[in-house]
């Protein structure tokens, strides 16, 4: 089962092949439990999908990547991948952390608040510094477009971050004029052939019906 609503399909071995990337909560990859008070509860976790390339019709195999996460389920938001410290390794990212792959069958855990749950991640160099950034939507239901610096480490060997808004994280213009909510995907793509990729994102039209999210009546927009 495809958990997420931003999965990702792309060369994460650096194979030449694509394989899934996301999570799940597949209750054969992560069977149900019992909390403290005799409730069941459904765990999830991140990890990729490997078809077999002699027939890619044969079922395809899990690979778990993290620990069991609660919020790794159907509808978690914001997720994305690419090597963030240069290592030559591909990474994984998500709402509340980067995840570093060290080679080793589990990854590891770099908690960050990279906003509260948008849509696709990009790992990408911004500003040209040779330091690879993230830019992703701060909300898939809200507002804010931003992209995170990445900084030097801290004394306890920690990559940091800077944040620089490139939509408000409030509903109101930015520098431009520009104000919309819903941004519920996102893409980079080099749109004007300059040889730098450019941020395609717009409005999420009724993602809930006409209440309970930010101006879902507003027009819907693409940028």
């Amino acid at each position: 089962m495809v958990d997420n609503e931003s999965p990702a399909f792309g060369d994460f071995l650096g194979t030449g092949k694509p394989v899934g990337i996301f999570n799940t909560s597949s209750k054969k990859v992560v069977p149900p439990e019992k909390d403290a008070e005799g409730k069941t509860k459904q765990y999830g976790v991140l990890g990729i999908a490997k078809p077999d390339w002699s027939d890619a019709t044969k079922p395809w195999t899990f690979e778990v990547m993290s620990p069991k996460r609660e919020y790794y389920q159907r509808f978690t938001h914001g997720f994305g991948w690419g090597d963030i410290n240069g290592d030559g390794k591909n990474d994984m990212i998500e709402a509340r952390a980067w995840w570093e792959n060290t080679g080793s069958a589990e990854m590891k855990e770099h908690p960050y608040p990279f906003g509260q749950g948008g849509s696709q991640m990009h790992v990408y160099d911004v500003d040209g510094d040779g330091l690879n950034d993230i830019i992703c939507s701060l909300q898939a239901h809200g507002v804010g477009l931003a992209w995170f610096k990445q900084g030097p480490k801290n004394d306890k060997g920690e990559i940091t971050w800077k944040r620089n808004l490139i939509l408000p994280d409030k509903y109101e213009p930015n520098a431009q004029g520009i104000k919309f909510s819903h941004l519920h995907a996102v893409d980079l793509v080099d749109i004007n052939g300059d040889g730098l990729k450019d941020i395609v994102t717009g409005k999420r039209y009724f993602a809930h019906g006409s209440h309970g999210d930010v101006a879902p009546l507003d027009p819907p927009v693409l940028y």
